[in-house]
């Protein structure tokens, strides 16, 4: 497929698609199965790669990685159902890993020597790297998108009847996880409580089962701890409104979906084609957080099993996450200031097949950047993006790259992303609008917002290069512009 400079020649530089902190093993992990050609026949049936990479705290994508989702829709347009069966066989894997992975969470590993447990690490790598070349499912949505714009671009709100075409027929994780809170909210609300330390045995129980079974959104990307009782507790007081009318609207939301599809296909009078590229757009909203939900709960099952390695190689487990697999796979011990230097940055790249490139050596990540990267320039009074869903209002910038960033959104902000995730949602709950430099209408951000009804552009590219926090904005969803009206003080 091609050397690095002959692949460079052919699609170019790199660009940032991802802005988010990433330990290096989550990104060895992820790397290891980009760089990997078999990985992309055995879930999606095709000879395919694409080189990517990760450092300044961003992944970069070449050209190529959006392409891949036109070959995936070739092969669906000579043979339907292609993708369905793509589909198929992601989540019977994905069933797979996390059910393995669930075993080694509550598994005991006292006593058990070291090199037995880097073998189970190695047996699970192994499962998780193959699974992990379904982030390149995302590129999917490009074409799905393009075509059915098509559908409804003659309508007179294009907007809204993609918005309906494209709502999910299934709930992921995040969607779960606010339900469950819901239904304890209400039950808080009933007992009166203000305080975590009144609540009942009985509402304490509910709220650490919550956690056992959803806690694991909190610590995306390897990073973080799980929910505590008082945080649950203080995200149920947050909630505004009736909460049993909300969780009743959840409930309904699914079947009115299910109706309003149904009646806008029949005004298209949609043929067997768009019937299924609309289905296939429902799939993919799922599909998305459905990857990065599995991909982020078995490395969150699995940090028994790094704690118990990094507690005989006399380390932290947060340390151990900034080793790559086969430092830990094969033992091979790394220095402190080497550890510390990749806290810092480190670049690592795939940038022809089979082959990755790794280094925490500062001249040494500029030099790839400077041959192998490109970062957009931004200089306009607007920025401009799609729209997610439509409405317009004004408020203050607060930028979140990080968990940490989160608390900082307070209520009629605008909350502006690379990306959001499901542990954005009570940082989403407080926003007026939402603003993302990634994403199309089945990324996370656009179904969130169509559910809470709130102001969203995505895919602007460059929103948090352009914006600082406390910079006042106004958000024309409906066009999909950003106006900047004042500049924070010393910009």
């Amino acid at each position: 497929m091609g050397s690095s400079s002959a692949l460079l020649q052919k699609y170019g530089k790199l660009k940032p698609i991802v802005a988010r902190k990433y330990v290096p093993l989550i990104s060895d992990l992820f790397m290891s199965s980009y760089a990997d050609t078999t990985h992309y026949r055995k879930l999606f049936f095709v000879d395919y790669y694409t080189r990517c990479g990760y450092l300044d705290d961003k992944y970069y994508y070449g050209d190529e990685a959006a392409l891949f989702g036109d070959v995936i829709i070739a092969q669906e347009d000579k043979n339907p159902g292609f993708v369905d069966r793509v589909f198929a066989g992601i989540y019977t894997l994905g069933d797979e890993v996390l059910a393995r992975s669930e075993e080694l969470r509550m598994k005991r590993y006292s006593g058990i020597p070291l090199a037995a447990l880097l073998n189970t690490f190695k047996n699970f790598t192994t499962i998780y790297t193959t699974f992990a070349i379904s982030l390149m499912g995302f590129n999917i949505q490009f074409p799905v998108e393009s075509r059915l714009k098509q559908v409804v671009q003659n309508r007179e709100n294009p907007s809204d009847d993609m918005g309906i075409l494209s709502y999910p027929s299934k709930e992921n994780s995040a969607a779960m996880e606010q339900i469950g809170l819901l239904k304890i909210g209400i039950l808080v609300r009933k007992a009166g409580a203000a305080r975590l330390d009144t609540l009942s045995a009985a509402l304490l129980r509910k709220i650490q089962r919550h956690i056992h079974e959803y806690g694991w959104i909190n610590t995306r990307g390897g990073v973080g701890d799980p929910w505590t009782k008082q945080e649950i507790f203080e995200r149920i007081l947050e909630l505004e409104g009736d909460l049993g009318k909300m969780l009743a609207e959840s409930r309904q939301h699914k079947r009115k979906a299910k109706q309003e599809t149904e009646l806008l296909l029949n005004q298209l009078h949609a043929d067997a084609r768009t019937v299924q590229l609309v289905h296939l757009a429902k799939e993919l909203v799922y599909f998305r957080t459905y990857r990065t939900d599995y991909l982020n709960k078995a490395f969150f099952n699995i940090r028994p099993l790094l704690e118990a390695i990094a507690l005989l190689r006399k380390m932290s487990y947060h340390d151990i996450l900034y080793l790559r697999i086969q430092e830990i796979e094969e033992n091979i011990s790394v220095p402190r200031q080497e550890i510390e230097r990749r806290k810092g940055n480190y670049a690592l790249m795939t940038l022809e097949p089979h082959k990755l490139i790794f280094t925490s050596d500062r001249n040494e990540i500029r030099r790839i950047k400077e041959r192998y990267c490109e970062d957009f320039t931004v200089d306009s009074p607007e920025i401009t993006g799609k729209t997610g869903y439509g409405g317009n209002v004004k408020g203050k910038v607060k930028l979140v790259f990080t968990k940490s960033d989160l608390p900082k959104v307070a209520r009629g902000d605008i909350l502006v992303t690379p990306m959001t995730t499901p542990n954005f949602i009570q940082a989403m709950e407080r926003a007026a609008a939402f603003v993302t430099d990634e994403g199309g209408i089945t990324c996370h951000a656009a179904i969130v917002a169509r559910e809470m009804k709130k102001p969203c552009i995505i895919g602007t590219r460059t929103a948090t290069q352009s914006l600082r926090d406390n910079d006042v904005v106004e958000i024309d969803a409906d066009k999909g512009i950003i106006r900047i009206l004042k500049r924070t003080q010393g910009k």
